[in-house]
């Protein structure tokens, strides 16, 4: 009996490590980030300067690609349809939510993509001539 259950023990510890050693290192190949706006922008800044340290850290190539359009849906249409290999990763902004309400969107992003993480906040300033009659109740 105690032989039964050590070959039971051998055969599951084998299979474990058999499949352990099936699944490459990530990243295998070069990422690609979809940048949903033109070049130059913030989001894009914030992606170039991410990608390269990642890039720096992995040992594989980053691409950024700008694929902008219709309010950012061109690149988030791209990013669902990459294959699911966690090689594309895309940058997006709190529009992506507000975006399938708005605009008529081809995806729906709470079911075609994952979020991986918070990356950057930025602040919202509104600036105007100090003789602009502004007032914080109407008038």
């Amino acid at each position: 009996m105690k032989s039964k259950v050590q070959m039971v023990l051998l055969a599951l510890a084998m299979s474990a490590a058999s499949a352990s050693h099936a699944q490459s290192a990530w990243p295998s190949k070069p990422i690609r980030w979809i940048v949903p706006f033109p070049p130059g922008g913030p989001a894009d800044v914030v992606t170039r300067i991410v990608s390269t340290k990642l890039a720096e850290r992995t040992g594989q190539p980053a691409v950024v690609e700008n694929r902008a359009g219709a309010g950012g849906n061109v690149g988030h249409e791209a990013a669902a349809r990459a294959a699911p290999d966690g090689h594309t990763v895309l940058f997006v902004v709190p529009a992506i939510v507000t975006n399938p309400f708005f605009l008529k969107a081809s995806i729906d992003p709470f079911k075609e993509l994952a979020p991986v993480i918070h990356l950057d906040s930025a602040w919202m300033v509104l600036l105007a001539n100090p003789a602009f009659p502004a007032a914080t109740s109407p008038r």
